[in-house]
């Protein structure tokens, strides 16, 4: 296996150009984990040994060099008011498909009681068609921006949820904050095969003024014709990523 970097190297070298600074703190999250710090590092580091080195040389690469002038922008320039196209949302939803199976497959290496949200088909289908699953939706939004006094802080949420409301589904979550950038995909699994799946589900009502709809944009599936960025309202500091992450379940 080839360890795939979740974060793509680019992004360092990028960061470190727009904050003038050379260490990195980095943070991931799971409910079985909870908040796990990884020390500071010269690069934005998470690497996940679970991809065969042709896939991740051959078309993982491809997808990420297609991401990288839609996400650098986005990432170094957060308040630049831009236009996306179709195109461009359906390239992040397929750039964060491919990160989420990746955390799916690492998490199921890390904790092997559980099942992998993404089955073989579906993975076998994605690595073809670079379409995102059924009962997959991705979103973009953005955080408030924060100064730390060395680095900067990221954090990933992927984690598999059991939904109150729904005893017979559970839910695969993965948030990415990448400076004030942030990106979310959720996957409805069924508990049971042959189980129904709803289209959608109503989340929490968000924790302060507002809506979700202000703070977030729908990248997939419903593909837009294109999207203003940046968004209305942001979702808040570092302490709202919990929210985000788990605007599904309610559980702030």
């Amino acid at each position: 296996m080839s360890p795939e970097d979740v974060l793509s190297r680019w992004m360092s070298k990028e960061l470190r150009k727009r904050f003038k600074g050379s260490l990195f703190e980095q943070y991931k999250y799971s409910s079985r984990i909870g908040t796990e710090p990884t020390e500071r590092k010269q690069r934005l580091a998470l690497d996940a040994p679970v991809v065969c080195r042709p896939c991740n040389n051959d078309w993982m690469s491809r997808i990420d060099k297609l991401a990288k002038p839609i996400l650098n922008p986005l990432i170094t320039s957060p308040h630049v008011a831009r236009t996306l196209s179709a195109e461009q949302c359906g390239i992040l939803a397929s750039w964060m498909t491919m990160k989420s199976i990746v955390l799916d497959r690492l998490g199921f290496a890390q904790h092997g009681q559980r099942a992998v949200s993404f089955r073989p088909f579906e993975c076998s289908r994605f690595k073809t068609t670079h379409i995102p699953p059924s009962r997959v939706t991705v979103w973009i939004g953005r955080f408030d921006p924060e100064r730390p006094i060395r680095g900067h802080v990221r954090a990933i949420y992927y984690d598999q949820l059991n939904l109150k409301r729904l005893s017979n589904l559970y839910a695969f979550v993965c948030t990415m904050r990448l400076d004030e950038l942030a990106i979310q995909l959720i996957a409805l699994r069924p508990k049971l095969s042959g189980s129904r799946i709803p289209h959608s589900i109503p989340f929490a009502t968000y924790p302060t003024e507002g809506t979700w709809a202000e703070r977030f944009i729908e990248l997939w599936p419903n593909l837009p014709d294109s999207i203003a960025w940046p968004t209305p309202r942001s979702l808040g500091g570092q302490r709202a990523l919990n929210a985000v992450a788990n605007r599904l379940d309610g559980r702030f």
